[in-house]
C-alpha cells in the first residue's frame, strides 16, 4: 500500500514550529510494513489543501494528514475535506458529547467554538480524541484511505497509537517489521563500513542494513521483514551479534534512542553513582543524566561552574592552576572532577571545559576545543577534542563524549 503523510499548518512552513507529527507516524507506520514515500507540508488555505490532497492522492493508497481540526478560525482542515469529498458538514451527537464531557470536567460550559468541531465531514467516520477535543476523520473512497489528525503532537501521537494503527491492522495482511539498533563509538562511518562490509554481502533476505552518524557516534539500523514473525527476528539477532563481534573495541550499545539511556542501564547494572562539575556545557550533561526515569538512583549531582570563581570556591580548583594553564585545561578539567568526587561523594564523577563558540577562541585555543575528564578517586582520565564552529553541536558533542567516556567504567558494552 503507497503511504504518504501530508502536513497541513502555516507555522510548519514559516518555521516557527517544528513538525515532529510526522516522524512519529512515520515510525507507527513502519512497523506495520507500510513505508511512507512522500511527506508533504501545505498551507492553511482551502485551496491549498485541496491541491496538495489531490496530487498526493495521485501516488498514494494512504494518506494521513495532521493540523487544522482545532476550535479556532484558522482550523480550516474538516471544511475542505469536506470540498475535497464534495459533501456537507453535518453535526455529529457522538463527537459533541466527548466535546462535552471534557468541558464538565473543567466545570464549563462548551463555548460555540469547541461546540463547531462537533460538524464533521458526511463521508467521515469520526474517531473520538479522549485527549482533545478535534475528532480523527476517517475517509474511505475509491480503494483510498484518507485520515485526518489533530496538529497537537499529544492528540495525534494517542489517536495513532490506539485508535488508527488498530483500525489498519484490520485491512492489512499480516506483515511483520522489525528493527535493531548498534551504536559504536570512536569510529566514523567510513571506516566502520568496511569492517561490516563481508558481513553486509552475505545478510539475509529482506534484511537491510542502514547507517546512521551522529553527534560522536555512529548508529547502525538493521531492518528485518516479511511474514515470519519468528523468521525476522532470528534473523536480526545473527546479524546484530556478527557486527557486535566484529567490531567489538567500538560497540557501544544497543535499541535505546540515546546515550543517557544506555548510560543509565550501566549505572543501575554497576550500582554506581556518577556526578558532574560543567563548564562549557552549562548544566546540558546534567540535563541528559536526569531526562531518564529513575536517575535519583545513579545520579547525585552537577556544579556549573562556568565562572572561574565558581570552579575555586565551589570545585576546589587552584588559582595557580586557572592562571597558569587557563580554565580550558587539562589541569583544571582534573581538578574539576575530583572537586566533584569530593562535593558529590559520588563512585564517578565527569568534567567539562571548552570554548563552544561562536567567540572566544584563540590560536591555540581555537573555537570547538574541549577537556573532558572522566574518572574516580584513584584515577582521572582527561581527553583534548576539536569540535566545530558550531555553539550547540559543541555543547551537546561535549555531552555525548562525557557520557561515552563512562564506558571503562560501567558493563556498557557487554
Amino acid at each position: 500500500m503507497k503511504t504518504e503523510i501530508l502536513i497541513i499548518g502555516d507555522e510548519i512552513l514559516n518555521g516557527e514550529t517544528q513538525d515532529t507529527n510526522s516522524r512519529f507516524i512515520a515510525r507507527q507506520l513502519s512497523q506495520m510494513g507500510l513505508f511512507v514515500n512522500r511527506i508533504t507540508t501545505t498551507a492553511d488555505h482551502p485551496q491549498a489543501i485541496s491541491e496538495a490532497l489531490g496530487e498526493v492522492l495521485s501516488r498514494a493508497d494512504l494518506v494521513l494528514t495532521t493540523g487544522g481540526l482545532g476550535p479556532t478560525h484558522d482550523d480550516i482542515t474538516a471544511t475542505a475535506l469536506a470540498g475535497f469529498f464534495n459533501c456537507e458538514m453535518i453535526f455529529n451527537e457522538a463527537v459533541y458529547s466527548s466535546i462535552k464531557a471534557r468541558f464538565e470536567k473543567r466545570n464549563k460550559p462548551v463555548n460555540p467554538l469547541s461546540r463547531q468541531q462537533a460538524f464533521i465531514p458526511q463521508k467521515a467516520r469520526p474517531i473520538i480524541n479522549p485527549v482533545g477535543t478535534a475528532p480523527a476523520l476517517w475517509f474511505e473512497e475509491a480503494g483510498k484511505i484518507v485520515v485526518a489528525l489533530p496538529g497537537v503532537p499529544s492528540e495525534t501521537e494517542f489517536l495513532v497509537e490506539h485508535h488508527i494503527m488498530p483500525l489498519l491492522r484490520s485491512k492489512l495482511p499480516d506483515h511483520y517489521i522489525r528493527y535493531h539498533k548498534l551504536f559504536f563509538t570512536g569510529i566514523g562511518e567510513s571506516d566502520l563500513a568496511p569492517m561490516l562490509a563481508e558481513i553486509q554481502a552475505t545478510l539475509p533476505r529482506d534484511v537491510t542494513v542502514a547507517y546512521l552518524p551522529g553527534l560522536g557516534y555512529v548508529k547502525i539500523r538493521i531492518t528485518a521483514s516479511g511474514d515470519d514473525k519468528e523468521r525476522i527476528s532470528s534473523a536480526l539477532s545473527e546479524v546484530a551479534g556478527k557486527m557486535k563481534s566484529v567490531a567489538s573495541q567500538y560497540y557501544f550499545g544497543e535499541n535505546e534512542d540515546n546515550f543517557a539511556r544506555m548510560v543509565s542501564r550501566g549505572l543501575i547494572t554497576s550500582q554506581k553513582t556518577v556526578s558532574a562539575a560543567e563548564s562549557c556545557t552549562g548544566g546540558y550533561l546534567a540535563h541528559q543524566l536526569t531526562s531518564i526515569p529513575g536517575c535519583s538512583a545513579y545520579f547525585k549531582g552537577s556544579c556549573v561552574a562556568y565562572h572561574n570563581e565558581v570552579k575555586q570556591n565551589v570545585l576546589g580548583v587552584k588559582a595557580e592552576t586557572l592562571e597558569k594553564y587557563g580554565a580550558v585545561s587539562e589541569p583544571t578539567v582534573r581538578e574539576m572532577v575530583l572537586g566533584a568526587l569530593r562535593i558529590f561523594d559520588s563512585d564517578i564523577a565527569l568534567a567539562t571545559s571548552g570554548i563552544a563558540g561562536p567567540a572566544g577562541g584563540s590560536e591555540g585555543k581555537p573555537v570547538g576545543t574541549v577537556f573532558i575528564g572522566a574518572g574516580t578517586k584513584d584515577h582521572v582520565e582527561i581527553r583534548e577534542f576539536h569540535f566545530n564552529k558550531d555553539r550547540m553541536q559543541n555543547i551537546i558533542l561535549s555531552a555525548n563524549m562525557a557520557l561515552i567516556m563512562l564506558k571503562p567504567y560501567l558493563n556498557i558494552g557487554k
